[in-house]
């Protein structure tokens, strides 16, 4: 009963929507006849009295037309929203009390009322949207009308009796020549006029059109929330039906599985009761062989306890032998794998040394000589180390210009420090606060005439800071000792600590140590890592 209520309300609210949609769109069409009519009758002004007048009759007619249209088209839609009401209600009784069953119908109708009421909407807007067109169709033939009344007014008012004397267009015929420019100068005051207020409009309707925008999108994103509430409100009544019904099939299911249950467990307690019984009325009518059959009991447990005496020494011998087996069998897989991790880290200290002899062979004989690219030994010790992840992130770190171009040697950084220094010392004067061509000549004199220190210095002890070490000689100085006694590394530091003009000179060796120093650094951290794997290997052996 329930079902067939529910499809005959869904048929009828569906028959009552079509209706009123149609009524809505019939309406759109009444009206927008209206619109044309009134703009031909707006438009066309060259036409004889007679067909004006059969004109605005057909305009008149157009607007009852259109009233009637819109007034059947709201009486349509009204009947089809109660209709749809009337389901809905229907629908939201019948999730409460209906079986699981008939959820899907329930789920259709409730598409079906979401799909008649967005329908209804549609039409309601475009009907809406015609009746708002036709609104400003009427105020801008009012407007119109208005306007050509003041003006026939205005040409009044400049030449009194016009109307008498004018001719078949309603303009004057015999103007004198100060009434000629009297309407020509009140022709242009009015031009200018209306030009004023048309930018004006303009302008305004702009805003308008752009306050219209913002309030439509409120509007429209306010409905769009409204029907994603709504949406989601009859999803969640949806879901909480179509869980209910789940629940109650598993409920279901589980009776049925818990009564196969109980009848397996009351088969198995009575066939348990019958052997029980059975076992019973054995001993008992076997209670007077009990004085025979005692000694044979005796004997038979006495023999199966050897049986068992005899498998558990058995079993221990087996399981001793067993033991030994696999222990040797761990001791050779142990040997196997630290023979194996000894390989490996030989091959990670044979690729470390191979990188080490490759960096020292791979600068040039001279300060302006070419670098040899170390990209051949790098990838040879990725292809020899390919299982091995840390020599992989290693080989990884080493900056790409080392691989492509190569880099110098500590003898070729030396003969170029020799040079920068002697540049720097030139330019040690010049900051950012000091570079006239005054003070570049000044710098270039004090390389002849200052007292500075020696070109080798020993640096101070490591707890002074770089940055208050003193002027750039005495850091060069510095610097220059490092690099005779093998220390790139502080060199580089103390190269770091120059300023200005000096230390835009030294950039380029300090990029060439600093590259230097990263490959080192790789290459010393896979040589390390590989004494460190084989000499773990070597002292894991027993």
């Amino acid at each position: 009963a329930l079902s067939k209520n529910l499809e005959e309300a869904v048929a009828r609210s569906g028959l009552v929507t079509a209706q009123a949609v149609g009524a809505q769109d019939a309406a759109t069409a009444a009206i927008g006849t209206y619109i044309s009519c009134l703009r031909h009758a707006m438009e066309d002004e060259a036409m004889s009295p007679e067909e004006k007048t059969e004109q605005w009759q057909s305009v008149r007619e157009a607007l009852a037309a259109r009233d009637r249209a819109v007034h059947e088209a709201s009486q349509a839609q009204r009947v089809a929203q109660e209709e749809v009401v009337k389901l809905q209600g229907l629908v939201e009784e019948a999730r409460g009390t209906a079986a699981p069953a008939a959820a899907p119908r329930l789920q259709a109708a409730g598409s079906s009322v979401r799909r008649m009421l967005s329908e209804l909407q549609g039409g309601s807007s475009r009907v809406e949207a015609a009746q708002t067109e036709a609104r400003l169709v009427s105020q801008y033939q009012e407007m119109a009308e208005r306007a050509k009344e003041e003006f026939r007014q205005e040409l009044e008012s400049i030449v009194p009796g016009w109307q008498g004397r004018g001719d078949a267009l309603g303009l004057p015929g015999d103007l004198n020549k100060e009434e000629l420019n009297a309407l020509l100068l009140h022709a242009h005051r009015r031009t200018e006029q209306l030009r004023r207020e048309l930018a004006e409009r303009q302008a305004l309707e702009e805003h308008r059109l752009v306050l219209a925008r913002e309030q439509q999108r409120t509007v429209d994103q306010r409905g769009l929330e409204e029907a994603l509430a709504t949406a989601l409100h009859q999803q969640r009544q949806e879901l909480v039906v179509a869980q209910q019904r789940k629940i109650e099939e598993l409920k279901d299911a589980m009776e049925m599985e818990m009564r196969t249950q109980l009848r397996r467990a009351t088969a198995a307690h009575s066939d348990h009761l019958q052997e029980a019984l059975k076992l019973q009325a054995f001993e008992l009518g076997n209670s007077h062989k009990k004085e025979l059959t005692d000694k044979m009991v005796e004997q038979d447990l006495m023999f199966r306890r050897e049986i068992l005496d005899q498998r558990d020494s058995f079993t221990q011998d087996i399981n001793k032998a067993f033991a030994q087996v696999h222990g040797i069998r761990n001791a050779v897989d142990g040997l196997a794998e630290r023979e194996e991790i000894a390989k490996k880290a030989h091959s990670l200290w044979l690729a470390g040394e191979a990188l080490r002899t490759a960096l020292a062979e791979a600068g040039p004989d001279g300060p302006d000589g070419p670098c040899v690219p170390l990209a051949k030994h790098v990838d040879a010790a990725r292809a020899v180390l390919a299982e091995s992840e840390f020599a992989q992130v290693v080989t990884g770190a080493v900056p790409s210009e080392s691989r492509e171009r190569g880099v110098y040697s500590l003898e070729a950084l030396r003969h170029r420090f020799r040079s920068v220094r002697r540049l720097a010392r030139r330019v040690a004067l010049i900051d950012e606060t000091r570079n006239s061509l005054y003070q570049y000549f000044l710098s270039y004199v004090q390389t002849f005439i200052a007292k500075f220190p020696t070109l080798t210095l020993k640096p101070p002890a490591e707890g002074v800071a770089v940055e208050e070490l003193g002027d750039a000689f005495r850091v060069l100085a510095y610097a220059a000792f490092c690099l005779e006694h093998g220390d790139l590394e502080q060199a580089a530091r103390f190269v770091t600590a120059l300023r200005g003009e000096a230390r835009r000179v030294a950039d380029s060796w300090l990029h060439e140590a600093r590259l230097t120093l990263e490959t080192r650094q790789a290459i010393a951290l896979l040589t390390a890592h590989a004494s460190a794997v084989g000499l773990a290997a070597t002292h894991a052996q027993p």
